[in-house]
């Protein structure tokens, strides 16, 4: 896997309101803070994104909507892929289990969850508030409590500091590592 050292990626906030959105795992509708963010990254991409972001920060979704040069197939797969961060227990972090992207011997885009901080790309360990196993934030009876988190501090910070936030977490998991 290739470790991102450095932001070689550029995020441009295109707009933002407040509204409501259909959740198709919950089946249910939330209401909250919706951004728009065109995002370049270091291999010349355009990415748009949504982040949305429930209004009492219980949950979080960042999702890429459309892309630049829309011919290549793996950066075609991370369209249809969305992350969800979950409120701690504490109530202070909106978390999400690490999944890295890679490419696997058949060309099919994959993620890995990480069991330690060895995988964690740097650029990833900078940008988190913290980084810790999954079980340790949220009440979770799965494989997945074991793997490693990371966490965006919700307290005391603006929702659209935390969008950004969100947003990077997406592009050091599943863009540039690619």
């Amino acid at each position: 896997m290739a470790r991102v050292t450095q932001k070689v990626y550029k995020i441009r906030e295109l707009g933002s309101t407040e509204g409501i959105w259909w959740d198709i795992g919950k089946r249910k509708w939330f209401e909250g803070y919706i951004y728009a963010f065109l995002v370049q990254d270091s291999k010349g991409w355009s990415w748009l994104f949504n982040v949305k972001i429930e209004k009492n920060f219980r949950k979080a979704i960042v999702h890429p909507v459309a892309m630049s040069k829309p011919n290549n197939r793996i950066r075609r797969q991370i369209l249809s892929k969305s992350i969800v961060f979950r409120l701690s227990k504490d109530k202070q972090y909106l978390c999400h289990p690490i999944g890295i992207a890679y490419v696997n011997k058949n060309g099919r885009l994959h993620y890995k969850r990480l069991s330690s901080m060895l995988g964690v790309p740097s650029g990833l360990r900078t940008l988190a508030d913290k980084i810790d196993v999954y079980g340790c934030f949220v009440n979770v009876r799965s494989k997945i409590a074991n793997k490693m988190c990371v966490a965006v501090r919700v307290t005391n910070r603006r929702p659209e500091d935390i969008a950004k936030k969100l947003l990077e977490v997406f592009i050091l998991e599943k863009i540039e590592v690619l």
